[in-house]
């Protein structure tokens, strides 16, 4: 008589995640393609909330669909380690693609309700500013600033809260200036 096994739903939670940490990693232990976690400016091609998300492919703000690369690094700005991508989806993230492939994916934070609309707050230490007034943090994270808001003198080691509207994907105001 044959037994069956019976893989628990956490088993089974534990196996794709590992598989998904070690897709995302070249043969060296190091991220995939086009991606350092050692604090190298980031410049996202895209980046929105993670309306829909899978092995194949992610769809941002439920507009534009990239598949997903076999060799995906999916990480967090906040640890700048590897984390299962699957855990994203409806939080804001940066990605990185080649072609129409997403090659990269940074989690960047929740996307919380406000009476003015939906927000993204980041929190971390400026780096610099860059030519184009973007800044840039010692994480890697870069963020685009919207035209109406002042940008703080840069002075690295400066700590920043950020209001992003994802809507429009631009720094609305900064805190801790």
């Amino acid at each position: 008589m044959r037994r069956h096994r019976r893989v628990s739903a956490l088993g089974r939670a534990l196996a794709v995640g590992a598989a998904l940490l070690l897709a995302g990693c070249g043969s060296d232990g190091d991220p995939g393609p086009g991606i350092r976690l050692d604090g190298s400016a980031r410049y996202p091609d895209d980046q929105g909330i993670a309306t829909e998300l899978s092995f194949e492919q992610v769809t941002l703000d439920g507009k534009r669909t990239y598949k997903v690369s076999k060799r995906l690094a999916a990480f967090s700005t906040v640890t700048a380690t590897l984390e299962p991508m699957l855990n994203r989806e409806g939080q804001y993230i940066q990605i990185g693609v080649e072609g129409d492939t997403m090659v990269w994916m940074a989690g960047v934070a929740a996307v919380v309700r406000l009476p003015q609309g939906p927000r993204v707050f980041y929190t971390g230490t400026l780096r610099r500013v860059d030519d184009r007034g973007r800044l840039v943090f010692r994480d890697g994270t870069v963020w685009e600033v919207a035209d109406d808001v002042e940008v703080p003198e840069a002075r690295s080691g400066l700590q920043l809260q950020l209001e992003i509207d994802p809507a429009v994907h631009r720094v609305v105001r900064i805190l801790g200036a």
